[in-house]
């Protein structure tokens, strides 16, 4: 992993489940008083939180089909 990745992810909080993001997002919606999202990072194998828009797609290859996530810059 490139030490310039591993930083930007290092620095934020990392979620080992869907259901632990999905707690903490609901909790700090209520707290800053705006939407937020997550998506799963391949670079710590976690879910981070973010505000800006997250959109997901899936690409079929072969037989396995894998779901990637966009993160749209704000």
């Amino acid at each position: 992993m490139e030490k310039k990745v591993w930083r930007q992810c290092g620095s934020k909080n990392r979620y080992k489940s869907e259901h632990d993001v999905n707690q903490y997002r609901k909790k700090y919606e209520r707290i800053r008083g705006k939407a937020l999202n997550y998506y799963w990072c391949e670079y710590c194998n976690g879910y981070h939180l973010t505000s800006a828009k997250v959109f997901y797609y899936e690409t079929a290859e072969m037989e396995d089909e894998t779901t990637e996530t966009v993160v749209a810059d704000s």
